[in-house]
């Protein structure tokens, strides 16, 4: 019934006259003409907008904003969000949704006047001018996709048009948030005049408007012509920041150096500068500026939404698991679908066969794809597993880890070009005191962040990789010429994977089981940080060179032209990955304790008078072995056969490392075709039970020795 109330109360003078945004100063009264045909036609549009919001809830939004407002009195401006889709408003009318979509929203502006009004939500002196609406868009039509920025270039194509635009992509620089005049109050000096009292002139910020353009001194009053003065105690401040965001079209390369050029300038006002990181993907939707930066003319993005784009906002078009990888699991010949293990250890097996033959470096390709199914985008979910290969033949490990992380949903290669942890610089926008762009840390947020060798880092990269993998966390340094005083950090928080190789200091000439393998010492103190660390080259002498003799044939056999016929496709394998990724087992009581006994019993065991060979964080490494080995296990629930597995790798991890296993375990980088059947099906099972009986009596001996 209200609704129709909003209706009778619009005289003609009202629907049409009022039509204006409130950052304008009353217009010059001029002779109304409109037909009572076009005059029907608006106040249809005014009741079915009064609709829709009642509908989509914006009208308890408006309820409760005024409530709070309701706490503030004496404000000069009432500024009310509403978030439209004008998907559904175009539904409801055409012509409508057409109208917000490309012209301002003068009716808007008028209707919730109009509602305040009639419900009484506000004091009864608050005029039309006091009203602010600002619309916050959560998606554009379908044929608005023409308006869809692909690159920079497409500025210039659609700086002509008048609507929205909207595009996706990865945030790859932000200045410091400032200050903006969000309203403020004119008045008439003369105090005789109409212009002097009340709010009479008032001046709100406008899409794409300059600082300058809205604090003006030459406004004029419209009732004596006066120059007007601004009352300063009635201006409010709200924030503002600039952002570069890349179009994620263009972040395929994983060189960050490639595509900054490509960077689009977005500018962010009030409520949504919070929350907005470095290396996250949005979806931005805004109408393109034109600012004058010298003697050049800058296009950027006045963003009127911007929307971060996470697992859950990604359809999944993927339902079922890929046939031959189905038909891998029902082997009955494998034993996969019985046995705990043999299923991810032939995964691993096939995995890579392009890059070098199957079996060869098979435990370096498992911790691979365990690295690339441990999801970072949820608190409760896994730790970083950060991986670092060691070995002779680092062309090959480096082929490896580069086919690997193809897998990931981003990646970044660090180059010394790059900034590791990120760079502040002066603003080139001239609106905040400092630019920040992002380095290799941000850009690989929730991905894999791959290093290459680290011995060609200088002494100051390695401390910070050695700080970002040891505490989870890299800061961003601040100068005092920046910041007007002291110097400043900012800390954020490491989500991705780090992925590197090294080369052995020397090869390994001794068979003494109790000997670890040898580094350089400049990297030995980076080994503690990585989650795992394999060595490819580990075990007698006479086996490596059989494996590089494989490798050498298989890419000798490559070159020529023959294509090798792989088991399981890359297409396949970008399939799978992602189908397990939505799985969401729990941990089962028995597995966890099964870990921390074995983190307790291996890291007393293992400590000296000053410190441990086993970090802290080794816990939380293995139950993100355990959770991804489930995962790609096909399970519901990480069980203590996952346990065993995540165990059984940090172990060798350990073994390779320090050069003795306290559990008897043999490490084993390669597996060998004639003794496949060692390790897959019931030999490996018969294996790995005879690991658990040795890994309690391990754990129950260490508790006894306590008490």
């Amino acid at each position: 019934m209200w609704m129709q109330h909003i209706i009778a109360r619009d005289t003609p003078a009202a629907a049409v006259g009022n039509f204006r945004h409130t950052s304008q100063f009353p217009p010059e009264k001029k002779p109304i003409k409109m037909s009572f045909e076009s005059l029907d036609k608006k106040l249809k549009m005014i009741y079915m907008l009064v609709e829709y919001l009642e509908t989509s809830g914006n009208i308890r939004l408006i309820k409760q904003q005024c409530a709070r407002y309701s706490q503030n009195k004496g404000l000069l401006v009432y500024t009310f969000k509403l978030l439209i889709d004008p998907v559904l408003l175009t539904e409801v009318n055409a012509e409508l949704g057409n109208s917000l979509l490309n012209s301002p929203n003068d009716v808007i502006f008028l209707v919730v006047f109009q509602i305040v009004t009639l419900l009484e939500l506000l004091p009864s002196d608050v005029t039309f001018p006091q009203i602010s609406v600002i619309i916050r868009l959560n998606q554009l039509p379908s044929l608005c996709q023409s308006n869809t920025i692909q690159s920079s270039t497409d500025l210039s194509r659609l700086s002509s048009i008048h609507g929205f635009v909207q595009f996706t992509g990865i945030v790859i620089g932000m200045t410091a948030p400032s200050k903006y005049t969000q309203s403020t109050k004119y008045r008439c000096p003369d105090e005789e005049c109409e212009g002097h009292h009340g709010n009479q002139f008032i001046r709100v910020h406008v899409t794409g408007a300059s600082e300058t353009q809205t604090i003006r001194s030459d406004f004029s009053c419209t009732f004596c012509w006066r120059r007007l003065e601004e009352e300063k105690s009635c201006r409010y401040l709200s924030e503002k920041m600039v952002i570069e965001v890349v179009p994620d079209k263009l972040d395929s390369c994983g060189e960050p150096n490639s595509y900054r050029i490509q960077a689009i300038p977005v500018y962010l006002r009030d409520d949504i500068t919070r929350g907005v990181e470095l290396g996250e993907k949005y979806n931005v939707i805004g109408l393109i500026r034109k600012d004058i930066m010298g003697e050049n003319i800058m296009l950027a993005i006045e963003a009127n939404n911007i929307m971060k784009v996470t697992s859950e906002t990604i359809p999944k078009f993927l339902t079922e698991i890929p046939k031959n990888i189905t038909d891998l699991y029902e082997a009955s010949i494998l034993d996969c679908k019985s046995s705990p293990w043999s299923f991810v250890l032939n995964l691993a097996y096939s995995f890579a066969d392009q890059i070098c033959p199957p079996g060869t470096y098979i435990r370096l390709k498992m911790c691979i794809l365990l690295s690339l199914v441990t999801l970072l985008d949820k608190q409760d979910d896994g730790y970083p597993l950060h991986l670092l290969a060691v070995g002779q033949d680092t062309v090959l490990i480096h082929r490896l880890l580069m086919y690997g992380k193809q897998f990931a949903d981003k990646t970044c290669n660090h180059t010394s070009t790059n900034h590791m942890s990120g760079k502040v610089t002066c603003d080139k926008y001239e609106s905040s005191p400092y630019f920040i762009e992002a380095g290799s840390f941000h850009l690989a947020k929730n991905g894999v962040c791959y290093i290459g060798d680290i011995e060609r880092y200088k002494k100051s990269t390695k401390e910070q990789i050695q700080s970002g993998l040891g505490q989870r966390k890299f800061t961003i340094d601040i100068s005092s010429r920046y910041t007007g005083g002291l110097p400043q950090q900012l800390e954020e928080t490491l989500s991705c994977h780090v992925w590197g190789y090294t080369q052995p200091f020397k090869q390994r000439q001794s068979n003494d089981p109790f000997k670890g393998q040898n580094i350089n010492d400049s990297s030995n103190t980076l080994l503690e940080c990585f989650s795992v660390v394999h060595f490819t080259d580990y075990g007698p002498s006479n086996t490596n060179e059989q494996v590089y003799l494989q490798c050498a044939h298989h890419q000798l056999t490559l070159s020529m032209g023959h294509n090798l016929k792989s088991n399981i496709s890359e297409d396949n394998f970008h399939k799978f990955l992602r189908y397990v990724k939505a799985i969401c087992p729990n941990m089962t009581e028995e597995c966890e304790g099964l870990l921390h006994g074995y983190y307790l019993a291996s890291r007393k065991t293992r400590s000296s008078e000053s410190n441990s060979k086993v970090p802290v964080s080794a816990l939380k490494t293995l139950y993100s072995l355990s959770m991804s080995h489930a995962r790609l296990s096909l399970r519901s629930e990480i069980t203590v056969e996952d346990g065993l597995m995540a165990i059984w790798i940090y172990e060798e991890s350990l073994t390779e490392r320090l050069g003795h296993s306290l559990l008897s375990l043999q490490p084993c980088p390669h597996v060998q075709h004639d003794n496949k059947h060692q390790f897959f099906g019931k030999e490996n099972d018969h294996m790995m039970r005879q690991f658990h009986v040795n890994l309690i009596r391990f754990c129950n001996n260490q508790q006894f020795r306590e008490e």
